[in-house]
């Protein structure tokens, strides 16, 4: 077996805390996952940090803010996880697949260029392995044509370009803090937002 990521826990360092948080009898919500909210947003550097129980729950939130519904059409990454493209349809709209970059794994400001239509509702942008290389040009690309930008950043914590962090960048940032990511709570996610821009409705 070839493992992606293990898991690193010492558990003497937590375990005070999860006793802590078992006293509150809030297993769910409380003091620590505002602590943990407020934490994430400065580190970063999102305006807004809203918890949620995975990153595709976070994304399908993002499709519903944004309005995407039957009949627009959402461009994806052809490189992530099946739950980038299952948000769009579950919404009832139209995943519109864009290629990578063989040298980065991203989609590229050309290609996504090539699959822009007056149907495009959004641009779903997807940190392949936690590698934001080229989401300033996506952005600038979606800014051109007042498009809301996603970025599946679930892989992402900690990643940055241009000396930006994830999270900072896109108009709405997914994250996932599932077992095998970089920071992992044993479930959960959040959705960062920054102040609203100007997207074409």
């Amino acid at each position: 077996m070839i493992r992606l990521i293990r898991p690193y826990i010492a558990f003497e360092e937590v375990e005070a805390e999860f006793r802590d948080v078992f006293a509150t009898g809030m297993l769910t919500r409380g003091p620590y996952i505002e602590a943990f909210r407020a934490e994430f947003a400065r580190y970063t550097g999102a305006k807004h940090v809203f918890p949620a129980t995975s990153a595709t729950t976070a994304l399908w939130v993002c499709m519903k803010l944004l309005g995407v519904g039957p009949g627009d059409e959402v461009v994806v990454s052809d490189f992530s996880h099946p739950a980038s493209g299952n948000v769009v349809e579950d919404v009832g709209a139209t995943p519109v697949f864009a290629d990578v970059s063989l040298d980065t794994y991203n989609v590229g400001a050309a290609e996504l260029e090539r699959r822009i239509t007056a149907r495009t509702k959004a641009v779903i942008f997807v940190d392949a392995l936690g590698n934001p290389t080229g989401l300033h040009d996506i952005l600038e690309v979606c800014r051109r044509g007042g498009i809301p930008l996603v970025e599946d950043a679930a892989c992402a914590v900690g990643s940055s370009e241009r000396g930006i962090r994830c999270g900072n960048v896109a108009d709405l940032t997914c994250f996932s803090f599932h077992p095998r990511k970089l920071v992992a709570t044993g479930e959960g996610a959040c959705r960062a937002s920054l102040p609203s821009r100007r997207a074409r409705s």
